[in-house]
């Protein structure tokens, strides 16, 4: 168990079953492996540029009551799903956030409000030719959305504004798509 009130740097391992909590700003500067376990207590983990998250194993992550921020590199492989809680979890991406694997994004019951997942960096799928399923998140696009292998599907419309680009090999399905960016 790590809380954090304030602000602090890692690097390191957050094994499986463990919980990262508190209000204050964990910052990964170098390279941390969450192998499974809980991030909670409504503060921020951040990837700094340079950073990577590498999101391992066959154990469950859960973002409960935390915004995570990339700024780095965040890479999801293995077999973990990945859950986050309604209303309370939110993922913001300018960096590189690569999912390697065909896992859904899980929810779990909260305020009923969907997870969100902000991308204005790079959202890649990759190295696996299934169905990664963004579940009931969704996703607020900015940015780049990379599909190089497989398919990405995702519940909800999808705009890609002025400056949005949406690439790659793979399959983007969407119920909806509103393009205004670069295909």
């Amino acid at each position: 168990t790590i809380g954090a009130s304030s602000t602090f740097t890692f690097s390191g391992d957050l094994i499986g079953g463990g919980l990262l909590g508190g209000s204050g700003t964990l910052t990964v500067s170098g390279v941390m492996n969450w192998t499974g376990g809980v991030m909670d207590g409504g503060g921020n983990t951040a990837i700094a540029p340079g950073g990577t998250l590498n999101m391992i194993g066959s154990d469950f992550k859960q973002l409960n009551a935390r915004t995570l921020t990339n700024n780095g590199a965040v890479i999801w492989s293995d077999t973990g799903e990945l859950f986050g809680r309604q209303g309370l979890a939110v993922i913001n991406n300018t960096g590189l956030f690569e999912i390697r694997n065909d896992r859904t994004l899980q929810t779990v019951a909260g305020t009923g409000v969907p997870v969100i997942f902000n991308n204005d960096g790079i959202l890649r799928k990759t190295a696996s030719m299934g169905v990664t399923d963004f579940g009931e998140w969704v996703l607020n696009h900015t940015g780049t959305i990379d599909v190089q292998t497989g398919t990405l599907s995702i519940a909800n419309s999808v705009e890609n504004p002025p400056g949005g680009i949406i690439q790659g090999a793979g399959i983007l399905q969407v119920p909806l798509l509103i393009n205004n960016g670069a295909i």
